[in-house]
């Protein structure tokens, strides 16, 4: 509703679209978590500036176990 989007992986979120709409979306999902009794660990919790600074963080360097080899 803040004009972000965003997918979830189990715990995780990443939301992306205008600088202000995804602080307006980290502001409403720290909002919402606190309802409940949560709150994001902000040691995890970082905004990224470019496309290619989130694929290194989401997916890792290319030699990570993560990314299957081709």
């Amino acid at each position: 509703r803040v004009g972000a989007s965003h997918v979830r992986w189990v715990d995780d979120f990443v939301v992306w679209g205008a600088a202000a709409d995804v602080r307006r979306s980290l502001a409403a999902l720290a909002a919402a978590a606190a309802e409940v009794g949560l709150e994001l660990h902000l040691d995890k919790t970082r905004l990224l500036s470019d496309r290619e600074e989130a694929r290194t963080v989401l997916l890792g360097e290319r030699e990570s176990s993560i990314i299957a080899a081709p």
